[in-house]
């Protein structure tokens, strides 16, 4: 048996996909098996895992027609054979230490259920942007994901799991898509103890095709929901309806890709990564080159600060 079964579910991930494999056959922890499962792509994602399985028997894949993230999560995880489950996304990178540091970490505290960690945000061309800090602590983790208005705890694709997990609580839950992470880390947080650890093991790609942009406006509302079948299972008040009126018509929800170049370009310049900030702000001016946020921006990233 192996240590770790990762599920990396696949859905047109052909620009990103290579490189997020690649990332988890270099971990330092070699005692894995990598479980792909191709939700009826209709690019070069299926070349691409077959050429890489060819490489290296770690890789367990097969293919089928599209029936969604969380139906593609949840029969990966019928497939996952091993004490301790990783999450991973065709568009992300892992550090290579990734592994290492949450098998240490269960080892530490035998009453962890899940472990996340801290992440950097890159964009579509692989430029760090930011460091994205998470809560660390399981009270902390679970009343961010209980408020609602900064989303889940933790890093759906940086988490690892005991196997022991969805013994307790069972399987992702269709109604809940696409926040079924938040909906997962609130029913495991109330088995046992979750945690985020304070250092950076995964590249968050943020790009106009995620699932976060495309979906905002559902992922919100479904976040909503699943905070509320907490708050009802767990005895206490409903989170505010009202609440739910502004998430659903927050204004990122119709984020233009010149505003996300923008806010992009300030993450970055934030963490002094001026080079990408310069060169993201310079695509915000040729978007939308009468916006004085735009300009603004760019001023302050040939500046340097």
């Amino acid at each position: 048996m192996t240590t770790v079964s990762v599920l990396l579910p696949v859905f047109n991930g052909e620009p990103f996909l290579r490189q997020a494999i690649e990332s988890i056959l270099a971990q330092t922890v070699e005692d894995f098996e990598l479980l792909i499962l191709d939700d009826g792509s209709t690019d070069g994602s299926l070349a691409t895992i077959e050429s890489m399985a060819a490489r290296d028997r770690r890789i367990r894949f097969q293919s089928r027609e599209n029936r969604g993230l969380v139906a593609t999560l949840n029969e990966l995880l019928g497939r996952a054979a091993s004490p301790f489950i990783a999450r991973m996304d065709a568009d992300d990178v892992a550090a290579p230490e990734r592994f290492a540091r949450q098998l240490a970490e269960f080892k530490r505290d035998d009453r962890l259920l899940a472990v996340g960690s801290d992440v950097w945000s890159i964009d579509s061309a692989g430029r760090r942007l930011m460091t994205i800090r998470m809560p660390h602590r399981h009270e902390d983790i679970d009343a961010r994901t209980m408020e609602v208005v900064h989303g889940c705890g933790m890093c759906h694709p940086s988490m690892m799991f005991s196997a022991r997990a969805f013994e307790l609580v069972g399987c992702y839950r269709e109604e809940f898509w696409p926040a079924e992470d938040a909906d997962l880390v609130l029913r495991i947080a109330e088995k046992g103890r979750v945690a985020n650890l304070a250092e950076p093991l995964l590249s968050y790609r943020v790009h106009g095709g995620s699932i976060g942009h495309r979906q905002a406006t559902r992922q919100r509302e479904a976040l909503y929901r699943a905070a509320a079948a907490a708050a009802e299972r767990r005895g206490l008040a409903p989170p505010d309806p009202g609440l739910r009126e502004l998430l659903v018509h927050h204004k990122d929800n119709i984020e233009t890709s010149a505003a996300r170049d923008i806010k992009w370009a300030w993450w970055a310049l934030k963490e002094g990564n001026v080079r990408t900030a310069r060169s993201l702000a310079a695509r915000a001016v040729l978007r939308r080159p009468f916006a004085k946020d735009s300009w603004r921006v760019l001023a302050c990233a040939l500046r340097g600060y």
